[in-house]
């Protein structure tokens, strides 16, 4: 399909996720949101069961399992932001202010300063259980960033004492006690590398917008970890768990688009080591999940799950940090997992598609949110061109004052 038809094709399902997403107001079930069911708020959250319990809703309870349970929809920190990102390609100011305002109203707030969470008790492989609601670095990192482009483009000065609060409390709280990196929750004491990344891009940007140093300086210590990690073939596990040898398509994107982030932005971080780290991490993916039929593997050299998520994540990133033939690639994908996933009498996307049955059940963050601001994003004609000038202006403005560079 030539480009331009594949882009108006695309276009025409955005009234559908954006009737979906407000029909939800915004909030809908995740993966991982078992646990909230009434009858197990009570499993103890030490032991196995609990996992099996979250696991066992995310690979396979079905939504009618959920409506009987009485699993209620929650916000999720992520789908603001998604939808925040989204609103703004289409031009809609508006409504992104909204899911901004939204965004802020979900952050807790105590003594320590401000964070996010997910909106139910999350069991892990390494053994960590995270309390519904409690601090997590991937949903504050993406809050953050968020809420630092409200600030720095629309003009929504209102948030920055929130940025201000939330930067504080990431930079202390989530620092391990292991080792100079941010841990997923506060007191991990295992590494995963994408919310290092993540947290450490957020506080780099943080940083940059409040005009304090102090930050910006935990993240360049906070990433050198996992900088060091990439392997001489650009593989990176999840983790430095034992459970944690493994790694994905979005996961390995993440990882890359926070250190091209970090490389640009923050004066401190050793430029040339994430510099060579990135250009061995872009390898790997060419390599081992860019196919060349067209669709993205989720997992290293293997195709399923067919994902839609997977495919959001990647089209957004090669949008905003490719070039015009990333862009083309982008759209390509998206046009691509769209003939496989696209559910026509639901009006949404399958959630994924394995090798012999299709999952169709319904989780609006991960996969109807994603696909929203991916195709938003993908098919507008100068997606954040705004935005590009007002972060080299930020990032002009600190040169100027004279940063203390690290390479």
């Amino acid at each position: 399909m030539p480009q331009t038809d594949a882009v108006s094709h695309l276009r025409s399902r955005m009234p559908a996720l954006r009737e979906l997403l407000v029909a939800k107001d915004y909030r809908g079930h995740d993966p991982f949101d078992l646990l909230n069911a009434p009858i197990l708020t009570r499993l103890p959250s030490k032991g196995p069961a609990a996992l099996v319990v979250s696991k066992f809703g995310s690979r396979v309870a079905p939504d009618a399992l959920r409506a009987m349970m009485r699993v209620p929809p929650i916000e999720d920190p992520k789908t603001y932001c998604c939808a925040y990102w989204g609103h703004l390609a289409l031009s809609e100011r508006r409504q992104a202010e909204v899911m901004l305002s939204r965004l802020a109203d979900t952050a807790q707030r105590t003594s320590d300063g401000a964070h996010w969470g997910y909106d139910y008790r999350w069991p892990t492989r390494s053994g960590e259980m995270n309390a519904r609601g409690a601090s997590a670095l991937v949903p504050g990192a993406f809050a953050m960033l968020a809420v630092v482009d409200g600030v720095v483009v629309l003009g929504c000065d209102r948030h920055r004492a929130l940025l201000r609060e939330a930067v504080g409390y990431y930079a202390s709280r989530h620092r391990s006690p292991a080792g100079p990196f941010l841990g997923y929750f506060p007191g991990s004491r295992s590494l995963t590398h994408n919310a290092n990344v993540l947290g450490c891009v957020a506080l780099g940007l943080g940083s940059l917008t409040l005009g304090d140093p102090a930050p910006a300086r935990v993240a360049a210590e906070a990433v050198q970890p996992t900088i060091a990690a990439v392997h001489n073939d650009g593989y990176l596990p999840y983790g430095d768990h034992s459970r944690a040898a493994w790694t994905d398509c979005f996961h390995h994107i993440y990882v890359i688009a926070a250190l091209s982030v970090i490389a640009r932005t923050n004066h401190y971080v050793d430029r040339e080591a994430c510099r060579s780290a990135i250009e061995r991490l872009k390898r790997y993916w060419r390599a081992h999940f860019l196919r060349d039929d067209g669709l993205l593997n989720y997992y290293p050299d293997r195709l399923h799950p067919i994902d839609p998520h997977n495919y959001a994540v990647t089209a957004i990133y090669l949008t905003i940090f490719g070039s015009e033939q990333d862009r083309a690639t982008a759209v390509a994908l998206l046009r691509n997992v769209d003939a496989l996933a696209w559910d026509a009498r639901r009006g949404r996307y399958v959630h994924r598609m394995h090798r012999r049955r299709r999952d169709r059940r319904m989780f609006l963050r991960w996969t109807q949110a994603w696909m929203f601001t991916a195709l938003a994003v993908a098919t507008a004609d100068a997606p954040f061109a705004e935005h590009r000038a007002r972060y080299l202006a930020l990032e002009s403005s600190v040169d100027a004052a004279g940063a203390e560079p690290a390479g």
